[in-house]
């Protein structure tokens, strides 16, 4: 916004051009047109990755997995085992949900 402003504002005030100022006027327009552009990459990028946030449920993902198949490991009745397959069923269908839900949300203009 504050090229199209200077932009803007330049044209107001001094209605010639100079091909030096001409120039000046061109850049001020790539630029207002350019920089959202390059800011809605960025926040794609981030959003797509969200690296911080992906790292900290992996591991707990990776954790609670962890912790079924030691239990799977000790279960001798049949009702527990399946229960544990069932928990470590949910926490897979809960990730790849959530990761549907960043993957909408970072392609949103796809």
């Amino acid at each position: 916004m504050a090229f199209v402003f200077a932009h803007f504002t330049y044209e107001l005030l001094h209605g010639g051009h100079g091909e030096l100022l001409s120039v000046l006027l061109v850049l001020l327009v790539l630029m207002a047109a350019a920089l959202p552009l390059v800011g809605s990459g960025l926040r794609t990028l981030r959003g797509a990755f969200e690296f911080g946030r992906n790292a900290l449920r992996f591991e707990a993902n990776r954790s609670a997995l962890a912790r079924l198949a030691a239990h799977l490991e000790a279960a001798n009745d049949p009702t527990i085992v399946a229960t544990d397959m069932w928990a470590c069923e949910q926490l897979l269908e809960a990730e790849h949900r959530q990761w549907l839900h960043l993957m909408t949300e970072s392609e949103w203009f796809g």
